[in-house]
């Protein structure tokens, strides 16, 4: 499934509006400024060589981040699918039997906030003017506008987010087509 059909499904909405599932880990993890779809392979089949290569790049990016074993220990306890903390699914759950853990525990998530979405829609913005060099004076009052208008139509979190997502996803699509460091998470 591409980031696309999962941002429709709502999947990883929250994961580009905070960078971290349903966690704030004080710092900024290096994955979010990969495509997410690098960390969740269609299958962790090692033994297909291009499923091999991009379990291995997914997990030398987590190697590097200051989050791993914080990121490795919030993914054994969730039973989360894909690659978090430099291990697979598989390893997760091997590592949960080690530790006598039954079964796959799923954390409940708790729904998205408005101050969470308009937080998150912050650090996007952020991250754009970063990689652009510059300040998106109208870009931000346009997201400012969709998530007051939002919350004046009673649209829960989940719709404010989508609205912003409307917004920035242009920004984000033309910034992957031009050379630009790859500083933002898309």
């Amino acid at each position: 499934m591409t980031t696309q059909e999962r941002i429709a499904r709502g999947d990883d909405l929250y994961t580009l509006m905070t960078h971290v599932p349903g966690e704030d880990f004080g710092a900024h993890p290096l994955c979010a400024d990969e495509d997410p779809d690098l960390h969740f392979p269609v299958s962790e089949d090692v033994s297909v060589p291009l499923i091999r290569e991009q379990v291995e790049r997914a997990k030398a990016i987590c190697e590097q981040c200051p989050l791993m074993a914080t990121c490795r220990e919030n993914a054994i306890n969730r039973g989360s699918e894909g690659i978090w903390g430099a291990t697979t699914t598989a390893e997760r759950a091997e590592i949960r039997r080690e530790r006598g853990l039954s079964g796959k525990r799923r954390r409940q998530v708790e729904p998205l906030t408005a101050r969470e979405v308009s937080a998150g829609a912050g650090r996007v913005l952020d991250d754009l003017e970063q990689v652009r060099g510059e300040r998106l004076p109208l870009l931000r009052k346009q997201v400012r506008q969709a998530l007051y208008q939002a919350r004046q139509r009673g649209d829960g979190a989940d719709q404010q987010a989508a609205a912003v997502m409307r917004l920035v996803q242009p920004e984000i699509d033309w910034l992957n087509t031009q050379d630009v460091p790859g500083e933002i998470a898309a």
